[in-house]
């Protein structure tokens, strides 16, 4: 009897990490990803750990920009891309031009902070043995993984390419 309610409560509640499918949500670890390195000092003390839900990723602009648009609908996120564009010539995600703000223009300056909000996003900026140019559909970033897995286990069924990824990210000031 005893092993019975428990094979019926592990079947009614998922383990952490599993969505409610019971399929395990993919969690990949990489503490080297690309930090902007701007001299010699150590920036040891301006980096933080952060948890990424990457709810999919792609070589083609178009396709995670419409997956953005419907992830946002349907979950009723926030999409801040940081004011980027995307030029298709270039093939690239960047800061439009700005007099006021010469040192960033026509480049790609990545999400650092903690926000429930969507964006698309180099995966190599984040993942450091990622492919170049690779397109992410980040679906928020997050400082506590139990806030980063709820959420994670919300989007999974709807995202079956879904992931979390744990990385440090450097959040001093870059000017």
């Amino acid at each position: 009897m005893k092993s019975t309610v428990l094979i019926f409560f592990g079947l009614l509640f998922p383990h952490l990490g599993e969505g409610q499918t019971g399929r395990s949500i993919p969690l990949v670890i990489d503490s080297s990803a690309a930090i902007p390195i701007l001299s010699e000092e150590n920036f040891g003390d301006y980096e933080e750990d952060y948890f990424l839900v990457i709810a999919d990723t792609s070589y083609d602009y178009y396709k995670i920009f419409e997956e953005s648009k419907k992830l946002s609908v349907d979950f009723s996120l926030d999409i801040d891309n940081l004011g980027r564009i995307y030029d298709p010539a270039a093939d690239s995600i960047l800061i439009p031009f700005n007099p006021e703000d010469e040192d960033y223009c026509r480049a790609y300056f990545l999400r650092r902070f903690p926000s429930s909000a969507l964006s698309i996003e180099y995966l190599d900026a984040y993942q450091a043995n990622s492919p170049q140019n690779k397109f992410a559909l980040v679906a928020g970033i997050y400082k506590e993984e139990d806030e980063c897995n709820k959420i994670s286990r919300e989007m999974m069924n709807s995202y079956p390419n879904l992931y979390v990824l744990k990385t440090r990210i450097y959040v001093g000031c870059l000017h």
